[in-house]
Parts: structure tokens; C-alpha cells; sequence
């Protein structure tokens, strides 16, 4: 779990990023982008969830203002990416 703060128009470098609960503590417009500049923008109210599925990705902030927003990473034991033989 992260807390996360992104001030107004910062944006995070493109990295892999597990499957993803993300709650906004306050009000968020945020971008999401990968790396094939397939974008997605979202705007959300205080207390909104929304799941976002692993993907290599960069984030912006849209707003002028700081977007807080709390994550959920769901990590994945190892086990689970053993191939049956």
C-alpha cells in the first residue's frame, strides 16, 4: 500500500506497475499512458475507487493542484508464475 501525492501537472516515469486499486483522498484528474501512447484520463471525487490492471505505464497529474491518492498493489507470489510442466 502507497500513499501517493502528485502536485499539479507532475508526472511519474513509465514503470511496471502490478494490478492496482487506487482510492483518492481528495478530488484526482489523472492521465494514465503506455508506452504504445494508448491514454486514459480520469477524473475522479473524493473517496472514488477505480481498479487499473497491470501494465507498463506513466501517470500525470492533470490538475493544477496536488492529487493524493492512496494504492493498493497486488503483488503476485512467484508461485504463480510457474509454468505447469
Amino acid at each position: 500500500m502507497l500513499r501517493v501525492t502528485l502536485d499539479g501537472g507532475e508526472a511519474l516515469p513509465a514503470h511496471d506497475a502490478p494490478d492496482t486499486l487506487l482510492v483518492c483522498i481528495g478530488e484526482c484528474h489523472v492521465r494514465l499512458e503506455r508506452p504504445d501512447r494508448r491514454i486514459h484520463d480520469f477524473h475522479m471525487d473524493s473517496g472514488e475507487t477505480r481498479w487499473i490492471p497491470a501494465y507498463t505505464r506513466s501517470e500525470k497529474n492533470l490538475s493544477g493542484e496536488p492529487a493524493e491518492m492512496v494504492l493498493v498493489e497486488i503483488k503476485r507470489s512467484k508461485a504463480q508464475f510457474v509454468k505447469p510442466k
